[in-house]
């Protein structure tokens, strides 16, 4: 059996004698395709980091409508405290899905998201702006009607401004990627992009700073 099984494969061109390597042509496309599909989860975890941070704050808006927010008011807790407890909350909701994020996009894909130092750096940064920005944001809105417009506008003109949905393309005007820099977006996909390209952490430190500065 063993011998007309080799036979069949000597028959069909296959010989157990000569190991078959790909040329590096055909390995290249799938290094480039890894690269895009890293670029692409880092653009979608910026922007569901920014969506949670806003969707989490809106709490304030909740309780504002519900009235205990105007209780909580009347007792000597200052309001810097109030809204340092609202910006601890958002922050540890977005620090247990950018884990999960992380981990579950490098099981699936198979994705290096680099040296773990500059990692964290970039992942702390990334969730205090998306944390800040969404406080921000929600400080605008009147009461929840009007939050669902907020996240369908707002999010998603500054997510498309700060090139979260545009990581997959080649060769981008200039002037884009110039636009990109004046939104914290932006300057967090500015260091994922550092990271996934093996840098450390002087290379990621001044997108770091201005993401935390934003």
């Amino acid at each position: 059996a063993w011998a007309q099984e080799l036979g069949q494969r000597r028959a069909q061109g296959d010989d157990p004698g000569i190991e078959r390597q790909l040329p590096p042509s055909t390995r290249e496309p799938a290094d480039q395709r890894a690269a895009m599909i890293a670029g692409i989860m880092a653009g979608q975890i910026i922007f569901f980091a920014f969506y949670t941070g806003a969707a989490t704050a809106e709490s304030i808006l909740r309780e504002h409508e519900e009235g205990t927010l105007a209780r909580l008011s009347t007792t000597p807790t200052p309001a810097a405290t109030i809204l340092g407890g609202k910006f601890a909350g958002v922050f540890v909701t977005l620090v247990v899905q950018v884990a999960v994020l992380l981990a579950a996009a490098g099981l699936l894909f198979r994705i290096r998201w680099g040296q773990p130092l500059p990692v964290l750096l970039v992942t702390l940064a990334m969730i205090v702006a998306a944390a800040g920005f969404g406080l921000f944001v929600m400080s605008f809105v009147k009461n929840t009607r009007q939050a669902g417009a907020v996240f369908g506008g707002v999010l998603t003109v500054t997510g498309m401004a700060g090139g979260l949905f545009t990581t997959g393309f080649q060769n981008l005007p200039s002037f884009y990627t110039t636009i990109n820099l004046f939104t914290p977006h932006g300057w967090a996909l500015r260091g994922w992009r550092v990271v996934l390209a093996g840098g450390g952490v002087g290379g990621v430190l001044m997108p770091v700073l201005v993401t935390l500065g934003l």
